[in-house]
């Protein structure tokens, strides 16, 4: 049979070992989770961060998890392999509002650190996997749509076809740019 909260929260104090973190849950119900983050402040300890191409996953793709962080009042990050522009994820979160993710609504980077390439594990590569050369936008839409990134790369060529993982992995793809493959995977 379960403890009554009353009386947890009466053993606990009467024990002395109660942190003053906790002190908050056992008066309130609840812990304090609000906190301060370069002058701004939030509801949580927390924020989400997508690994990219939510569109993979669910039809709803960055939008939906962007809608659902703004209801709860989430910090929201956007990856930069993402199938949905800055403009349409901002519209779905409209409490973030700073050059090219400012003028979308957001209020901040969050600087995260990713594999030196995306997708380009062997395994994925045997298996023809990677879901960013396929030409649907799924993981580029930021380069596509963000002007900054289309006028910094004026030698990127567009891709209209699918590539498969073999020929990535053996140098045919044909851009201008360089074609390196570093690292174990």
């Amino acid at each position: 049979m379960p403890v009554p909260a009353k009386q947890k929260r009466r053993t606990a104090q009467h024990s002395g070992n109660v942190q003053s973190s906790l002190r908050d849950w056992f008066n309130t119900g609840y812990p304090a989770l609000s906190t301060t983050v370069l002058g701004q402040k939030l509801s949580y300890l927390i924020a989400i961060a997508l690994i990219g191409a939510q569109i993979i996953s669910n039809t709803g793709g960055e939008i939906a998890v962007a809608t659902a962080a703004a209801e709860l009042n989430i910090p929201f990050t956007l990856s930069s392999a993402t199938w949905t522009s800055f403009k349409d994820v901002s519209k779905a979160n409209p409490s973030a509002s700073q050059k090219w993710a400012e003028t979308a609504g957001f209020t901040a980077h969050f600087v995260t650190s990713d594999p030196y390439a995306m997708g380009w594990r062997y395994i994925y590569m045997d298996n023809d996997y990677n879901p960013f050369l396929v030409a649907d936008h799924v993981g580029v839409e930021l380069g596509v749509t963000d002007p900054f990134g289309k006028n910094s790369a004026p030698n990127m060529v567009s891709m209209s076809r699918t590539i498969s993982g073999k020929q990535q992995r053996n140098g045919q793809v044909f851009t201008r740019l360089a074609h390196h493959i570093l690292g174990k995977t």
